[in-house]
């Protein structure tokens, strides 16, 4: 009897453990989300599907309490207290609560804001500029005249690349926009030069971090000053004059956005 224990003992950790492991995979590659839509450019909806796709793809056989709790794990802020709150007691009220919590409509909306003001694409490099874009055109791909702003903030920060794929980013679709996207990634493959020309808050944000010049390196770029460091001097100033013309459109954008969101919510 006692051995017959000790066996359904060792069997029930050996279990356990496979399913920690298990659960390690589940999660391994679903990133944190806070539901913050001043943060986060995927959205509820996007975040449980990733959570999902594992389990249905592997079909990975894993106690639900363990899911549940690992999934807690990667919520934090506001979806962490709204889940909280709720109590879940299995993943599927887990995503439901979370997908009810934060509407992809709204979440549409917010993102549509912050592509407009520039505030999307702080952070961006030649690097990760491709799959970020990826990232929000896939969140606004039923969204017509987001997927245009979109493009529009894309033709803005490369139009180099823009101006040879030859796009109209006014009548664009996420089919479109998923073209442009893949020849933008091989462009970006080819010429090393070519970086992302940040604007609006993006740009505000990477001036208010960077570092400020010290009084020698000022000296020093006033005594080795030249006409054609002057002229570099005009194209900047012609390129700031542009740029305030362009955040004064977006903020008439936003506003009217706002207008639009609170109608909605009404």
């Amino acid at each position: 009897m006692a051995e017959k224990q000790a066996l359904v003992s060792r069997q029930s950790v050996g279990m356990h453990a496979s399913s920690a492991e298990t659960v390690k995979v589940l999660v391994m590659y679903l990133w944190e989300f806070s539901g913050d839509p001043n943060v986060e450019v995927r959205s509820a909806a996007t975040w449980v599907a990733a959570a999902k796709m594992p389990r249905e793809t592997w079909a990975l056989e894993v106690p639900d309490h363990f899911q549940l709790f690992a999934f807690m794990g990667k919520l934090t802020g506001a979806a962490l207290k709204v889940a909280r709150e709720a109590r879940p007691t299995s993943t599927e009220q887990l995503f439901a609560t979370l997908v009810d919590a934060f509407p992809q409509r709204f979440h549409q909306n917010s993102l549509t804001l912050r592509v407009a003001s520039g505030d999307a694409f702080c952070g961006f490099t030649r690097m990760n500029a491709v799959a970020r874009l990826e990232e929000m055109a896939h969140e606004l791909h039923d969204q017509r005249e987001s997927l245009a702003m979109l493009a529009r903030a894309t033709r803005s920060m490369f139009e180099g690349p823009w101006a040879n794929i030859g796009v109209n980013p006014d009548t664009i679709t996420k089919e479109g926009l998923d073209l442009v996207l893949s020849k933008l990634k091989a462009e970006l493959a080819r010429d090393e030069r070519i970086k992302p020309e940040l604007f609006g808050l993006a740009t505000s944000q990477m001036q208010a971090t960077a570092p400020r010049p010290t009084p020698q390196k000022v000296a020093c770029h006033v005594a080795t000053s030249t006409p054609a460091a002057a002229d570099s001097q005009t194209r900047s100033q012609r390129k700031m004059i542009s740029l305030k013309a362009r955040v004064k459109m977006l903020e008439a954008e936003i506003a009217a956005l706002r207008r639009q969101l609170e109608q909605q919510q009404l």
